[in-house]
């Protein structure tokens, strides 16, 4: 019995745990779980969407107040430390670099990077109507239960 749980544990390869390219001639463990939801009934995918929203929408929502929280303290242990003389802010420096960094931005060719990504979203959106919109109100539900 034991020598059984051995071989299991010497032929399980970890590398499959790894989120990483699949290499040739093989396909990623997401495009096999779509192709294989894409297969099961629209109800299926509505829950499936609606559940990973969820999750999505709940983790979104602890991370985001943890963020807030950080954040804020920040600018407040700043702001103490600026009132009571341990740092001293050179608001003009702080003012030039800001229009440096303005007159750049504006100056170059105002390209979007992440117009592709979106249009990708839309057209994936567009094929699977019941996925997508399980996974949004899964996500909004999440958001309001966190």
């Amino acid at each position: 019995m034991a020598k059984a749980s051995k071989d299991k544990i010497e032929s399980f390869n970890f590398k499959d745990l790894v989120a990483g390219a699949p290499s040739k001639g093989e396909i990623s463990y997401f495009d096999h779980l779509y192709k294989e939801l894409k297969k099961t009934s629209n109800t299926k995918q509505a829950v499936f969407g609606g559940v990973s929203g969820w999750f999505t929408g709940y983790l979104f929502m602890k991370a985001g107040k943890a963020l807030a929280v950080a954040t804020g303290g920040t600018i407040l242990c700043i702001y103490f430390a600026q009132s009571k003389g341990y740092l001293k802010i050179n608001w003009s420096k702080v003012n030039k670099d800001i229009e440096k960094v303005t007159e750049k931005i504006g100056g170059e060719e105002n390209q979007n990077p992440l117009a592709d990504s979106f249009d990708k979203v839309i057209k994936f959106s567009k094929k699977n109507g019941y996925l997508t919109g399980g996974y949004v109100g899964g996500f909004l539900i999440g958001m309001g239960t966190a």
